[in-house]
């Protein structure tokens, strides 16, 4: 190889390494903060893992698919096997409930001279990404009994992992908060930014009046409480799900 060519080959390596340099660095250095936006601040990684526990049916009248977490790597083993206990107890009677009404359904159906219809139902899960001492699990509800199309719900359990228990959103203000009122403005604030925006939600009693006692959340990566509701809660079909994450400066006084 002459002198040029070596040149040529050793610029071309220079530039690779330069690139593949690049690109680590921007994947591995941490993202800019915004000050004040988050509640939480990643100090350890958690050792939890979600094993999935299976059951599977299928008959002429429904194809079912269940998918249920049990949880392995919490510190209190008593607080891991009975909410894994529970899990698989409220699972067993959701599978048991609904291939009772697809048998029904079809049962009166073929009474009346009509064609069976079969129903689908699905259940499965994932681990979302929250900041310690939080582990957070969305579960996935999909179910098909008729009609122009099935319907998908979204669920969200959210651990303390030092204090082994599940959260509401209660539990992160302070007791003399009057946390609801907080929340609701700030839904308030932003469903009628989006709706200037062009989004489309319900309005008066059918659309958003306050959040309930259990409500749907969870805690994303970033820190930030993300409010959550599911299809045709307070906004159309085609709207699908509805995240609203909160701003947590407004919210840092009153939290714990």
């Amino acid at each position: 190889m002459n002198k040029k060519r070596m040149i040529q080959a050793m610029c071309a390596l220079g530039l690779i390494y330069c690139i593949l340099f690049t690109t680590l660095y921007a994947k591995t250095r941490p993202a800019k903060e915004k000050p004040g936006a988050a509640i939480f601040v990643m100090a350890t990684q958690n050792s939890v893992t979600a094993c999935p526990k299976s059951y599977h049916y299928q008959s002429e009248v429904i194809s079912l698919d269940m998918k249920i977490p049990q949880l392995q790597g919490l510190t209190d083993r008593t607080f891991q096997r009975q909410f894994n206990q529970n899990l698989l107890k409220e699972a067993k009677a959701r599978k048991k409930n609904a291939i009772s009404e697809a048998q029904q359904y079809n049962k009166e159906m073929i009474r009346d001279g009509l064609k069976p219809l079969k129903f689908e139902y699905l259940e499965s899960y994932t681990a979302i990404p929250s900041p310690y001492p939080y582990y957070t699990l969305e579960f996935f509800k999909y179910q098909y009994s008729g009609g122009a199309h099935g319907l998908g719900e979204l669920r969200y359990i959210t651990i303390d992992l030092i204090k082994n228990k599940i959260i509401s959103l209660k539990d992160l203000f302070k007791p003399t908060v009057d946390y609801k009122a907080l929340i609701n403005a700030g839904i308030n604030e932003q469903i009628s930014r989006r709706i200037q925006q062009g989004e489309v939600f319900f309005v008066g009693d059918g659309g958003f009046v306050g959040i309930k006692d259990e409500q749907n959340f969870y805690i994303n990566q970033d820190g930030l409480i993300v409010i959550v509701f599911n299809v045709y809660e307070i906004a159309p079909y085609a709207a699908g799900v509805i995240e609203i994450p909160l701003e947590m400066t407004k919210l840092l006084p009153y939290m714990k």
